[in-house]
């Protein structure tokens, strides 16, 4: 009794440290394939040493386990053997890439002092402003533009006229290569950023919610406000449909908002920038997904709403473009256009053509 007790003794003590070897060179090798591949080697040259450390391991299990005479319960297939592999130069390559990105210095950093942002008592003035992502290629070339306090400046134009571009700046996504944009006197670039972009507000095409209810979707952003403030958001956003729902605002929405049709979840978008109550508030189009009537509602709302702000939107709907209260048409990159709805209409420009055509495309829409 006592030798067969040795015996398992001996036999529990040498698979234990067999396991123990084989784990340690498995991971060993990968180590230093992940090392080889974030210092510039090839993804096949990581390959060699995990392949490496996997062979040693495969021989070695095969080894014990033929030992022991049951080679039929060696059960690290040739397929497991292949998908470890796999995965470690998944593994090697998104760490490359993870530390690649972690390791980017920003190209927009504060000023050296930087100052908190001011109490807008003016408005946003774009001056000539021109920038370019590569050298020969300019998105925007003198632009020039003054958006006073309780303005709402629709941008329009064709895709690519560098809209998007110009709003970007102000949340200091990137800097103007030349000229300057400054709230009241205020150069963007002296703001501390973080003030800068807690006063910037933005809601996008695409709609990004969360599988969370509707309150913690629109708290996202400002986790304090109160319900009050949170409930006067949606009105102004017209998102009144929450209130039908058999939970309200503790329903939750599903992956993706998936329980909301596209035109609810935009409105519940344009909610979560109202909440945070910011001076300077970016609709890149807002009401792309809504009816005529319900967009109409949320743009007076907003221009009751924005008489202490400045709202910039940029569509191609002449239904939304009509109501703003001035109109800045960029075509290649330069402002070609700026007045009212009808002072633009009046010049027969570029502004008329543009609404002319986007007018038909509508009404060919709406045959279908």
């Amino acid at each position: 009794i006592d030798t067969a007790f040795r015996l398992r003794r001996d036999f529990a003590v040498v698979k234990v440290c067999t396991g123990y070897v084989l784990v340690l060179v498995l991971f060993t090798s990968d180590f230093i394939a992940t090392e080889y591949l974030l210092e510039g080697g090839t993804v096949f040259g990581a390959s060699l040493l995990v392949l490496f450390g996997l062979s040693v391991t495969a021989w070695t299990a095969a080894a014990h386990q033929a030992r022991r005479g049951s080679v039929e319960a060696f059960n690290l297939t040739f397929a497991d053997l292949i998908r470890v592999w796999c995965l470690a130069q998944d593994m090697a390559v998104g760490l490359g890439r993870a530390f690649w990105l972690l390791e980017l210095e920003p190209e927009v950093v504060d000023a050296e002092n930087p100052e908190p942002f001011p109490d807008m008592r003016q408005g946003v003035v774009f001056h000539n402003v021109s920038f370019s992502y590569q050298a020969e290629s300019p998105i925007l070339q003198d632009v020039s533009l003054t958006a006073n306090l309780g303005e709402v400046i629709a941008l329009v134009g064709p895709s690519g006229s560098g809209k998007s571009t110009l709003v970007s700046m102000m949340l200091r996504l990137f800097d103007p290569d030349a000229g300057d944009i400054r709230i009241d006197e205020t150069d963007l670039r002296s703001i501390r950023i973080e003030e800068l972009r807690r006063n910037v507000a933005i809601a996008l095409q695409e709609n990004v919610l969360f599988p969370v209810s509707i309150e913690d979707n629109l708290r996202y952003a400002a986790p304090d406000v109160s319900d009050a403030q949170l409930r006067e958001a949606a009105r102004i956003a017209c998102a009144d449909f929450v209130d039908d729902l058999p939970l309200g605002y503790q329903t939750e929405l599903g992956v993706g908002g998936a329980l909301l049709s596209t035109g609810q979840k935009q409105r519940l978008s344009i909610a979560r920038a109202l909440v945070r109550n910011t001076r300077v508030l970016i609709l890149d189009e807002p009401t792309a997904s809504l009816d005529a009537q319900t967009e109409q509602r949320v743009l007076s709302n907003l221009k009751t709403w924005a008489k202490d702000k400045v709202v910039f939107i940029i569509t191609h709907r002449p239904s939304t473009i009509r109501d703003a209260d001035r109109i800045v048409f960029l075509k290649s990159g330069r402002v070609t256009e700026a007045g009212t709805h009808d002072e633009l209409l009046a010049l027969g420009g570029d502004y008329h053509r543009f609404v002319s055509v986007e007018a038909t495309k509508d009404a060919k829409d709406g045959n279908r």
